[in-house]
């Protein structure tokens, strides 16, 4: 598989960007990283609450990502919601304490 300059193949990028289930800890925060960029966040954080119904996810997953997109909208206060609230983070943590 083809891989970027960070070493992360297609696959893991997709997950970053617009999965609402990342494999690792380091995809999580990545995908943290890329919801405080403005604009491009919100689209890909929009997808993660899309990918969090159609896989049904639980709904504490869907709540945070949706939390995180309502929060995260709202110009430059949202970008300061979306650093201080690693809602990827938080739901790769709770994950694996079902």
């Amino acid at each position: 598989m083809p891989s970027s300059s960070l070493g992360l193949n297609d696959d893991s990028l997709k997950r970053i960007l617009f999965s609402a289930e990342h494999d690792s800890f380091a995809e999580a925060i990545l995908a943290d990283l890329v919801d405080a960029i403005p604009i491009i966040g919100d689209l890909t954080n929009a997808m993660r609450v899309k990918d969090a119904m159609d896989k049904n996810l639980p709904d504490r997953t869907l709540l945070l990502q949706l939390g995180d997109l309502v929060g995260g909208i709202i110009p430059v206060v949202g970008d300061i919601f979306d650093i201080i609230t690693p809602t990827n983070t938080l739901t790769y943590l709770l994950r694996g304490k079902k």
